[in-house]
């Protein structure tokens, strides 16, 4: 299996991305997709920027009671030029995974 590469995740899910303007620094993220956790629960994959720096977010985000979707501090931050790594580490989780029979889903 070969790793997934950012612009697949982005092509894979066209239809769910979004840019998000931060207000904190002008700065924007690229939402690639979500995985639901549970109701108003889910984690939000983006590619974002901070002070001139560029990072992968996989991020726990929830619906608060006005609807309004908000980060917790529960998540990885991963600089853009150690996602191969990421990447290549993910697929080695899931042929282990496969390999021992457990359903990927």
């Amino acid at each position: 299996m070969t790793a997934v590469r950012i612009d697949q995740l982005a092509q894979a899910d066209k239809g769910r991305r979004r840019v998000v303007p931060r207000a904190s620094d002008g700065a924007q993220d690229f939402e690639i997709g979500r995985i639901t956790k549970s109701r108003g629960k889910f984690f939000r994959l983006a590619l974002s920027q901070h002070r001139g720096t560029n990072y992968l977010d996989l991020r726990h985000w929830f619906v608060d009671i006005d609807g309004t979707e908000k980060p917790t501090r529960e998540g990885v931050t991963i600089g853009i030029d150690k996602v191969a790594d990421f990447a290549q580490l993910m697929d080695n989780a899931i042929s282990e995974a496969r390999g021992r029979g457990w359903p990927l889903d």
